[in-house]
């Protein structure tokens, strides 16, 4: 059985510099076909509870945008590919999420050019925190059973995870913007 993490690449970049990004990862938004990607891997075409996607390019500041792309993945394929695709886009900056509840990771990297990864985990207490939270909210500590205990446990954890997906993101969005601010001047 092949352990599954939700993975999520956020990038960001002046107008001009995503648009060549989003070019060659595939289309503007919707489901990525990477037999016509030149950015994603096949491994991360196809996961167990959905297909690689894009968002749509969110404009940010006149000179600043951000595009989010969506996958899962049964592999460790990710890092070194955000690596090659920020040395070929160098005034871009990827923020790399994995929220995977199988092996307790909720965490992600911020990649640019010449620069080593940084890493940074949604600290345990957090977590739980959050975990405790949606619990209350799904109603999870109720007395309930069977099916509804069953769905509502998997739609608090769901959520759970992607809160946490959401805080590494707005951990590193500073430190990404002021990237690619520097590289605009």
């Amino acid at each position: 059985m092949s352990i599954w993490a939700n993975e999520r690449l956020v990038v960001f970049g002046a107008p001009t510099d995503l648009r060549a990004f989003s070019r060659e990862a595939g289309p503007a938004s919707g489901r990525i076909d990477t037999d016509r990607s030149r950015v994603f891997l096949p491994s991360m075409e196809h996961g167990e509870g959905g297909d690689l996607f894009s968002d749509r390019t969110e404009r940010l500041t006149p000179d600043l945008s951000r595009k989010r792309y969506h996958w899962q993945s049964s592999t460790d394929d990710e890092g070194p590919m955000v690596k090659r695709v920020a040395r070929r886009h160098p005034r871009l900056a990827f923020i790399l999420i994995d929220s995977c509840v199988d092996v307790d990771l909720q965490g992600g990297g911020l990649y640019r050019a010449r620069h080593a990864p940084e890493r940074w985990d949604v600290p345990a207490e957090v977590r739980e925190a959050l975990m405790w939270r949606r619990y209350d909210e799904f109603g999870v500590l109720a007395d309930q059973s069977g099916a509804k205990k069953a769905a509502a446990l998997y739609e608090s954890e769901n959520q759970a995870f992607i809160d946490m997906m959401d805080l590494v993101e707005f951990h590193f969005t500073p430190a990404a913007m002021d990237w690619v601010r520097s590289r605009s001047r």
